[in-house]
């Protein structure tokens, strides 16, 4: 997870408000999922933007700019959903109306219906 991160952030530049960390075995992020979490990071008010369902969190979440060189120093199996749990009094909590959003693809038997 931590390398993942780590490749993508040589994309981002100090110009940028901030990024966002989306896995690529969640076919059920919509759109309007992604731009709550855009729209949350330019407003600055928080470091960490996380859709929220019920009591449940999950990915993509959204980071300040500021947070690039904290994920340069994580190792391992630690990636965005650590950093929320460091920053959870700066994490804003955007509420989504499903979550469906949430699941993702892993094995077999999450293709099937």
């Amino acid at each position: 997870m931590a390398s993942s991160i780590k490749v993508g952030l040589k994309k981002v530049s100090r110009n940028d408000e901030g990024f966002i960390v989306v896995q690529s075995d969640m076919p059920f992020i919509k759109k309007s999922d992604i731009n709550k979490i855009y729209n949350s990071i330019k407003l600055k008010n928080y470091l960490v933007h996380v859709l929220k369902f019920k009591n449940k969190i999950g990915n993509p979440i959204g980071f300040d700019i500021s947070l690039t060189k904290k994920f340069k120093n994580i190792k391992g199996k630690f990636g965005a959903k650590f950093m929320v749990k460091r920053l959870k009094n700066k994490t804003k909590f955007i509420k989504i109306n499903s979550a469906k959003s949430f699941k993702d693809f892993d094995k077999i038997s999450d293709f099937r219906a």
